[in-house]
C-alpha cells in the first residue's frame, strides 16, 4: 500500500487492532455500573443501519476495573467502550462526556438517569 507520508505525519493518528467482537458500552456513574451490549451490521455501531441493544452482566473483576479507571481519571460519570472477543475484554476508550441518553432511549435503561440524579444530589447510587 502506498501513501503520502507528508500528509500522514501532519496529524496525530491512533491505529488499533480491529476486534470484531461484541461492542459493550459501560457507563460508570459514581460507584454504579450500567452495561449495554450492542450488535449491529457495521464495525462501528454508531454508523450502522440496524442495531440491537441488550443488557450485559460484566464479571465483577471487569466491573471493578471500570470503576477504578473512572476513579483514576477522576470522572464521576464516564462511558467506557469495550469489545468482548474470544472470551476476553478489550478496552477501546474512555469517554468523559458519554452520550448516555442514546443508550437510555435504546434500551429503556433508566438506571443511568437515576444514578446521575443521585450523583448530582450527592446521594448514594443504588
Amino acid at each position: 500500500m502506498s501513501y503520502n507520508k507528508s500528509i500522514v505525519c501532519r496529524e496525530p493518528v491512533l491505529f488499533q487492532k480491529c476486534y470484531r467482537g461484541l461492542n459493550l458500552r459501560v457507563h460508570v456513574v459514581s460507584d454504579a455500573v450500567f452495561v449495554s451490549a450492542i450488535t449491529s451490521n457495521a464495525v462501528d455501531y454508531r454508523y450502522a443501519s440496524t442495531t440491537q441493544h441488550t443488557s450485559w452482566k460484566l464479571p465483577n473483576k471487569i466491573a471493578q476495573e471500570c470503576k477504578q479507571i473512572a476513579q483514576f481519571l477522576q470522572l464521576t460519570l464516564c462511558g467506557i467502550d469495550l469489545i468482548f472477543f474470544q472470551n476476553q475484554y478489550y478496552i477501546l476508550e474512555v469517554n468523559p462526556m458519554p452520550g448516555f441518553d442514546y443508550f437510555c432511549q435504546a434500551m429503556s435503561q433508566t438506571g443511568i438517569y437515576t444514578g446521575l440524579t443521585c450523583c448530582l444530589q450527592q446521594r448514594d447510587v443504588q
